[in-house]
């Protein structure tokens, strides 16, 4: 999981807490890897719930710069807030997948990894279900 590029081409500036949530997601992803090098094949249960856990932290981390971001005028000034929006609605879903998965890696290895596929694909499914139903009731209001 990569810190989303549209994120960063969105920003105009940084400040100091901004940067520090910046680097703490890198370290995270090095955290995945320490724990996927260590145990590749899944053998024990640290080794999925780690990976799992390090990326969703990651994830959430990169939410949170972009929420900060936001909130604190860094992001470029010529994004409307629909594009803003979509940024953050876009960097949900891994992280959403990540901590989800945690619970699989106590199921087996053979049901972690399925629920990379899995998971992702109901989340945009959902979300898509969610947007349609929530632009119906915006029709019948108007």
């Amino acid at each position: 999981m990569e810190p989303d590029p549209q994120a960063s081409l969105s920003l105009e500036r940084t400040d100091p807490r901004h940067t520090l949530l910046a680097l703490l997601q890198p370290i995270f992803i090095c955290l995945f890897l320490f724990v996927a090098i260590a145990d590749p094949e899944l053998a024990s249960l640290s080794s999925p719930v780690g990976q799992s856990l390090s990326l969703a932290s990651s994830g959430f981390i990169g939410i949170a710069g972009w929420s900060y971001a936001r909130k604190n005028g860094l992001t470029r000034a010529d994004l409307s807030e629909t594009e803003k929006d979509e940024v953050l609605r876009s960097a949900v879903v891994e992280p959403v997948t990540a901590l989800l998965n945690t619970g699989f890696a106590f199921v087996g290895p053979g049901a972690w990894t399925a629920g990379w596929f899995v998971i992702p694909a109901f989340l945009v499914t959902a979300r898509g279900r969610l947007e349609r139903r929530k632009q119906r009731a915006m029709v019948r209001k108007s």
